[in-house]
């Protein structure tokens, strides 16, 4: 199936855990006929699921230890839109919150009660954001994408986030990020290293064909942007 470069990144896979996990995301109205079950996303650590999909179409049995939901969840906020876990914390975006203004959160969960221990938020937070449409965590270093936030122009950001205390650390551009890129359509981390996908690039002469870029999350530093050697017309 054709797809635009950029549009799904995914860091190296790490076991730990030894529970299982499994959580429950709200599904949108309206959503997509994307997947019939409780929610379109799930990541998996070890024996430790997070899910906002569903496992039966991986032909695997989990038993629900907890069903999460944010303290502040409202209406139509797409809770459960991206999820990810590292050891016994999980991060979940929910890309709609805020009423009628589409800014987004996510929310940080200890996965061995269920007990949410953040919520996360830009520093400079706008409406349209869809912070939180993508969401990534490795030891204690969160990463969530906002596709159409920076500038209200749909370039894009990412937000690099301590998981411990729920700081933010540092906002994530790339170089030369322009309006339409919608940089953090996809973000992934491991370690040191954090990768982010801008799905509306344009490269090689072609419109949106797509980009990735690698970060340092300890400066906060970009070090490399990947492109297709052999970009083609984005098609979804």
């Amino acid at each position: 199936m054709p797809f635009c470069r950029g549009h799904l990144v995914e860091a190296k896979s790490r076991c730990r855990g030894d529970a299982c996990f499994f959580v429950e995301g709200l599904r949108m109205r309206n959503a997509r006929r994307i997947s019939r079950g409780i929610g379109l996303m799930a990541a998996l650590a070890g024996f430790v699921l997070v899910s906002g999909g569903a496992p039966a179409a991986w032909g695997q049995t989990f038993t629900e230890t907890h069903k999460i939901i944010a303290a502040d969840t409202g209406e139509r906020d797409g809770f459960g839109h991206a999820v990810a876990i590292s050891g016994n914390t999980a991060i979940v975006g929910a890309v709609l919150a805020s009423p009628n203004t589409y800014m987004g959160s996510a929310y940080l969960f200890d996965a061995a009660t269920g007990t949410e221990l953040f919520k996360l938020s830009p520093n400079d937070a706008a409406p349209g954001d869809h912070f939180g449409y993508s969401v990534s965590i490795s030891g204690d270093i969160a990463i969530v994408g906002a596709r159409s936030g920076s500038a209200g122009d749909g370039s894009g950001a990412a937000y690099l986030f301590d998981a411990a205390t729920g700081n933010e650390l540092f906002k994530l551009t790339g170089s030369d990020t322009a309006p339409g890129d919608v940089f953090g359509h996809s973000v992934a981390i491991d370690g040191n290293l954090a990768i982010v996908g801008a799905i509306g690039h344009d490269s090689g002469g072609l419109s949106s064909a797509g980009s990735v870029y690698v970060f340092d999350v300890t400066t906060g530093t970009e070090l490399f942007k990947f492109t297709d050697p052999d970009p083609g017309i984005c098609s979804t």
